[in-house]
């Protein structure tokens, strides 16, 4: 084991920070700068601000990128390839677990004409490389389009492997490229070929991502990165690299030292090295947490005999206690600094705790753990009584409680008290007892706790199991648990004799099978009641591979049921039941629904889905159902022959013998309506305005010229009003687009209707990656199954104007290219246009994370109703034609002779913050887009104020209002607090700006909320007061600072002062007894006109009541935990009660 003097070590700091000291007059310009301090991609340097992509983030001034985001540069702007040479700094840390081809930062273009997107012209520095490359490697290849790699010439260093902060610099010259990482020289390479800096390509420049578009982001944070016309020498870099790390990097301290039992002596402080840590008598482990003071130093564990301990285990050692040796090294891998950690027992005469807790039936629901002093245990089914014995740690101490348990209603509790031999120490620990339903050989349900739907066989070729509506009749969905002859394993067959059943491949399939398996761990379960009545199941065969329980993907009807969940999924719980406790003695279900004509259900009728749609042919009047129940004694309402117009929503309802047991079916109808516009973008205007509804979208790169949309680089896009658009409410829909392609490569996005990741989505694609030459619509929709229908034609060809329509209905969706049909898919039954999400539209992206369509948007429409083969083939002949007579943007903003800030032609809306104690209205300039345009200015009157810009298209058709408003700064434009609160006009007792939480207490009976009133810091502040409803309650102010962005909320709550018959003591408003039991429960409160709810375990309202009198008696329909809340005027309590069968 390596160990240094502390005092040289100390020396050593010292004089390399002497060293760094130094000042180094430097031969380069700095020319961009990104430090990410202001919360933004920022360029404080050159004005080349980036832009943040997906789910890319700028906190605490630092660049968080996840493998999903990225940052885009503005090449152009940047220019590199004017420069004489480059060296490129960047300040980073990278994600653990990083690898294979990962780059950091990335100039130059993509190619897409091999059908792939290819990188081309590029420079790049990848931390991780793939394949046999155990390094890193700053690179360059310009001048080759087809193959690209081959003549890479590039300098190459350690493979970043660690989550450390690092320094990289590149630097490229005429003649040769160099890589230095962390103020070290790696290596240099001659440039050869047709290599070169002035070849690199403007088009692109990103962090975290790389013009080949398929390569894997970069996860990780970047803390800086600084681009220079020259060349740094080493010695620069070893200069800038020091003065960025700073005395941390020098830094062997820890910042936190603790484990979780015992007491560290003396407390911990970084200076301190040596310790001593008493634990309870008996500990055999102890969990220690280090933190290092500078990120990424190393920090290693041996014991005193000088072996390596294990990081991230449990410490752990015998009765004679541990001695530890904590070494941690700084960043620079040099200076050390050792803790010294030495572990003794507390003698056992001063113990008071368990080492166990034995029963002569059943167990607890979790380890025991002797400092854990409340648990749970489940007997067996039938147990009516259980002796409970509490084991001391040291055999001298005192032990009480516990013995012969009887168990009522299922349930018992009792307590162990255990005082240790000297008599100073008392420790008591609580067991409550449940029996549980479980029960081998009995016909039960496995209901699925997050839907409610228990597990069944979906009788397919491939029997897979499913989850399904509990019903009266199916054997399918009974199961038995039969003893496998293993202690605590279980067969699982149904009442149709099949077993329940791991498949070898996929892994995690369940099914059901005639016969148990050969190899019998895959038809034998372990059943792990974790909780009272909450189950997780495993096959055995997968208890060894981590934990893969069964469970489901989703909580959706019919849902698949896999053994592959994690132990803490949601989706992997389930209740075990008896039939009866699920299931209704009265069979309320449908066995035919049907509709007259041919007219269809959607989806078609399945007796336990009792919500449809049906789209009415244009002109239906009437609509006749033809209903039958399952059950003949049961009786039908809302069947027959109904009038019907336009949309709306007709009920049958079943009723049973007994008329408290109904059930209803809904069905939603609409009628199919002609063709009709609903919303047009034609940029005529230069703008994305919704030219008939007004669904107006918002620009996000690219331009508009002569009445297009041009997107010419990734990112480029428009953004809809989903919601406003709301495509799921039509019966039929037509998409119609006017396009002229760039080269695009892999997938993109003409148009995209709904969720991320394609779920519940509808979309347009000209072109498809991996070798894939097609185009395609699609729609897929997980509303009840997960089911996708797809129409496919030619990819779109570049440079080529092509006109394309979609068309999609509740029975198929159509694909037309250029006036042609390309396909038509018949959309499956469950498939229904009322599936598409609202969440996202876009014009030239998606919802996957591909690259943005590039090309040239004439016009796109969208339509209710279906746009017929022959309209198609007409209007792909009425190209749509616009010039810059019809535009109606700016150019460009003055204010004072400077280019207001953020201006974008497309941004109609803009503030612009004035000095305190202005009074000179600013004088605004505005310059068209087409110089033809007219342009009136309307200043504003006084300050603060608002001036506007009117501009009019030359052909008088469009026309556009920008404004300005103009706000004068009073105080701190981001001051949010406030100087004074008044509650009833005196001041509130105790306020002080920066507490932003308040707690009044007022004379008991009061019922009339005080007023509020308050001061801001900054009288250019707004605030909002919300009173309380009602007493108790709380009253917020929400303080807006000038800015506008800047928001502080204050908080003030109300509360009664307590009334009391005795001082000290409280006097309970309402009781609930029993807690434990099979009948029913009694509420007793004086608050007489209380409302009482009733809530199961999932927060679903069971039943509400009003209290009538003192008491009230609460019935609740199965065995469970449910939740009981009583609310009054003044005061609201709840209850947890159990209903044991």
């Amino acid at each position: 084991m390596k160990k240094t003097g502390l005092l040289l070590k100390i020396f050593m700091v010292i004089f390399v920070l002497g060293l760094s000291s130094t000042n180094i007059i430097m031969a380069q310009t700095l020319k961009h700068s990104y430090t990410f301090e202001d919360g933004t991609a920022a360029d404080i340097v050159g004005g080349a601000d980036g832009t943040l992509h997906d789910d890319a983030v700028v906190e605490d001034g630092r660049l968080i990128l996840s493998g999903t985001g990225y940052v885009s540069l503005p090449g152009e702007d940047i220019n590199v390839a004017s420069y004489e040479s480059l060296s490129v700094e960047v300040f980073f840390s990278q994600a653990a677990g990083v690898s294979g081809n990962s780059t950091l930062f990335c100039f130059g273009r993509t190619n897409h004409d091999p059908g792939w997107p290819m990188g081309v012209d590029y420079l790049i520095y990848q931390p991780t490389r793939g394949g046999d490359d155990n390094f890193s490697r700053f690179a360059i290849s310009t001048l080759n389009t087809e193959n690209p790699w081959t003549t890479e010439v590039g300098a190459n260093g350690d493979m970043i492997t660690d989550t450390r902060t690092h320094q990289v610099v590149g630097v490229l010259t005429e003649t040769e490229i160099t890589l230095y990482l962390d103020g070290q020289f790696m290596s240099t390479e001659p440039l050869e070929g047709n290599n070169a800096l002035s070849a690199i390509s403007n088009e692109e420049v990103f962090i975290g991502y790389i013009v080949y578009l398929n390569d894997a982001k970069w996860q990780g944070e970047v803390y800086e990165m600084n681009i220079f016309d020259g060349a740094l020498s080493a010695e620069d870099v070893e200069q800038r690299f020091w003065d960025f790390m700073g005395e941390s990097y020098f830094d062997p301290t820890l910042s936190e030292l603790s484990f979780n039992r015992g007491v560290l002596t003396p407390e911990f402080h970084p200076e301190e090295q040596f310790y001593d840590l008493y634990v309870p008598y008996g500990t055999t482990s102890v969990a220690m947490n280090t933190r290092s003071s500078a990120n990424g130093a190393e920090v290693v564990v041996y014991d005193g005999a000088g072996n390596l301990l294990p990081a991230d285990e449990d410490i752990t050692f015998t009765e004679d206690g541990i001695d530890l040796e904590i070494v941690v090294t700084a960043l620079d891998e040099l200076t050390e600094l050792t803790y010294y950690v030495y572990i003794n027992h507390d003698p056992g005469q001063e113990s008071a705790a368990l080492s166990g807790i034995d029963f002569s039936a059943g167990a607890l629901t979790t380890e025991f753990d002797t400092d854990v002093t409340n648990y749970i245990a489940i007997v067996p089914y039938g147990t009516t009584s259980v002796d409970v014995t509490g084991i001391p740690m040291w055999e001298g101490a005192s032990v009480s409680g516990g013995g012969s348990i009887t168990l009522t209603e299922g349930t018992g509790s009792t307590s162990i008290s255990v005082t240790s031999e000297d008599g100073e120490s008392t420790l008591t620990y609580n067991i409550d007892l449940y029996v549980t339903e479980f029960r081998a050989n009995q016909e039960l349900l496995i209901q699925h706790e997050a839907s409610g739907f228990v597990i069944g066989e979906s009788g397919e070729e491939y029997n897979v199991t499913r989850i399904y509506h509990a019903i009266n009749d199916e054997p399918s969905i009974l199961f038995v648990f039969e003893e496998s002859g293993v202690d605590g394993q279980y067969f699982i067959k149904n009442q149709n004799d099949l077993y329940l059943t791991l498949v070898p491949d996929p892994v995690w399939d369940m099914v059901m099978s005639e016969n148990k398996t050969d190899d019998l761990d895959s038809s034998r379960f372990v059943v792990n009641e974790f909780e009272p009545g909450r189950f997780r199941i495993i096959p055995v065969g997968r208890i060894n591979e981590g934990g893969r329980y069964i469970g489901t993907n989703n909580t959706n009807l019919e849902g698949g049921v896999y053994s592959d969940k994690w132990l803490d999924n949601e989706l992997a719980i389930w209740s075990i039941k008896p039939i009866e406790q699920l299931v209704s003695p009265y069979d309320t279900y449908l066995s035919e629904l049907s509709l007259d004509a041919d007219i269809n259900l959607h989806p078609s009728f399945n007796m336990h889905i009792d919500e449809y749609y049906v789209i009415l042919p244009t002109g239906t009047t009437s609509l006749t159902f033809n209903a039958t129940p399952r059950d003949e004694n049961s009786t039908v309402s809302g069947d027959g022959t109904h009038e019907v117009s336009g949309d709306g929503q007709l009920t049958i309802t079943v009723t049973a013998d007994d008329p408290e047991y109904t059930r209803n079916y809904v069905v939603n109808y609409m009628e199919m309506s002609e063709l009709t516009m609903q919303h047009s973008y034609t940029f005529a205007d230069g703008t994305a305005k919704d030219m008939v509804g007004n669904a107006h979208g918002d620009i996000n790169g690219g331009t508009i010229d002569n009445g297009t949309f041009i997107s010419s680089a990734n990112g480029h896009h428009i953004t809809l009003p989903a919601e406003e658009i709301a495509l799921n409410e039509y019966p039929a829909i037509t998409l119609e687009a006017y396009i002229t392609s760039d080269i695009n490569g892999g997938f993109t996005m003409l148009a995209y209707f709904g969720g991320a990741s394609g779920s519940n989505a509808y979309w347009m694609q000209p072109t498809r990656g991996g070798g894939d030459l097609s185009s395609r619509t699609e729609f897929g929709s997980t509303m009840y199954t997960h089911s996708v229908a797809t129409a496919s034609g030619p990819r779109m060809v570049d440079g080529a104007q092509q006109h394309l329509v979609s068309v999609l209905t509740y029975e198929n969706i159509y694909w037309y290219i250029d006036g042609q049909l390309q396909a038509v898919t018949e959309t499956p039954d469950d498939l229904l246009i009322r599936g598409i999400s609202t969440e996202n539209a876009w014009l030239g992206y998606g919802g996957w994370n591909d690259p943005s369509w590039r090309g040239t948007l004439h016009e796109f429409n969208i339509y209710k109703g279906v746009m017929d083969e022959q309209e198609v083939a007409l209007r792909a002949q009425e190209w749509p034609t616009h010039t810059n007579a019809s535009n109606a943007t700016l150019s460009e903003i003055m204010v004072d002779s400077d280019i207001i800030e953020g201006f974008s032609p497309f941004v109609m809306e803009y503030t612009v913050f004035l000095a305190e104690g202005t009074t000179d209205i600013p004088v605004v300039e505005a310059t068209p887009f087409y110089e033809n345009a007219g342009v009136v200015i309307n200043a504003a009157d006084n300050l603060p104020g608002t001036t506007t810009i009117v501009v009019t298209s030359a052909d008088e058709e469009y026309s556009n209002t920008y404004t300005v408003e103009f706000v004068v700064l009073q105080g701190e434009i981001d001051d949010a607090s406030l100087s004074e609160i008044m509650i009833d006009g005196v001041e509130l007792d105790g306020f002080d700006s920066e507490v932003l939480s308040y707690s009044v207490e007022l004379p008991s009976g009061t019922t009339t909320v005080p007023a509020v009133t308050a001061v801001a810091n900054n009288p250019g502040a707004t605030m909002v007061i919300n009173d309380a409803d009602q007493i108790p309650g709380t009253t917020t102010i929400v303080v807006t600072a000038q800015d506008g962005i800047t928001q502080v909320t204050y908080t003030i709550e109300f509360t009664e002062e307590p009334t009391t018959n005795i001082p000290g003591e409280t006097k309970q408003q309402t009781v609930v007894f029993p807690t434990m039991t099979s009948g029913s429960f009694t509420v007793k409160s004086e608050a007489i006109g209380s409302t009482i709810s009733v809530f199961d375990i999932q927060g679903r309202v069971i039943s509400r009541i009003l209290m009538a009198s003192s008491e009230q008696t609460i019935d609740v329909p199965s065995p469970g935990m449910y939740i009981i809340l009583v609310e009054n005027n003044s005061n609201v309590e709840t209850f947890r009660v159990i209903k044991t069968r």
